[in-house]
């Protein structure tokens, strides 16, 4: 670091750049609760969107941390009798049904590594889910919007759980009934809140 009067000059400059930037943060957070307000006052949940801009701002690890996260925590749900109904989700069943891959014996790891090129590939390939053509999925995805034109509820999906064609036909189903210029979708709403007994007025006698 320098000295002298040079040394206080950089400490003030760092000092006063911290300052605005601190300013700037305030003014930004400012205008995230602004936005948040508005949201909630056009009816969205605004927990949720704030959950929304979270996953946003994950790169490609934190999303697959986040997605194994998830898988368990239904697969703990199922297995503790939790599920209240409610089906298990594609890559939780996916994760439930791969088989275990059986115990290497010592040594296997470097003749692996020592294998040859094309037969490490297949093995690769052979684990690879089997792929959809791109057009077939944005059909699917037309599809779901067609289908909610003509009035069917999202349980008239109608692809298999298994097929990757089923999200995308609820994203299409989605997207046109979250998006017809009207009022917000009661199913983007939270649910109200019961009344309290307590806040309830006793009539007088």
């Amino acid at each position: 670091m320098s000295e002298g009067r040079n040394s206080s000059g950089l400490l003030r400059s760092l000092v006063d750049r911290i300052v605005r930037l601190e300013e700037e943060k305030k003014e930004i957070a400012a205008d995230i609760k602004e936005v948040k307000a508005q949201a909630k006052s056009e009816g969205f949940d605004v927990k949720v969107i704030t959950q929304m801009v979270r996953e946003a701002l994950m790169d490609e690890s934190a999303r697959a941390t986040q997605r194994e996260f998830e898988e368990l925590c239904e697969v703990y749900r199922a297995s503790l009798g939790m599920l209240d109904g409610t089906p298990l989700g594609d890559s939780a069943r996916k994760r439930i049904a791969k088989p275990p891959k059986p115990a290497e014996p010592a040594g296997a790891e470097d003749e692996k590594k020592e294998a040859p090129a094309e037969s490490v590939a297949a093995d690769e390939e052979s684990e690879k889910e089997p792929e959809f053509p791109a057009e077939d999925l944005e059909q699917a995805k037309q599809r779901g919007r067609d289908d909610a034109d003509a009035g069917k509820t999202i349980l008239g999906n109608p692809y298999l759980s298994t097929d990757p064609r089923r999200p995308k036909w609820d994203e299409g189903w989605c997207e046109r009934k979250g998006s017809d210029g009207m009022e917000i979708p009661a199913h983007l709403r939270r649910k109200p809140k019961a009344e309290k007994a307590d806040n309830k007025k006793v009539p007088a006698q």
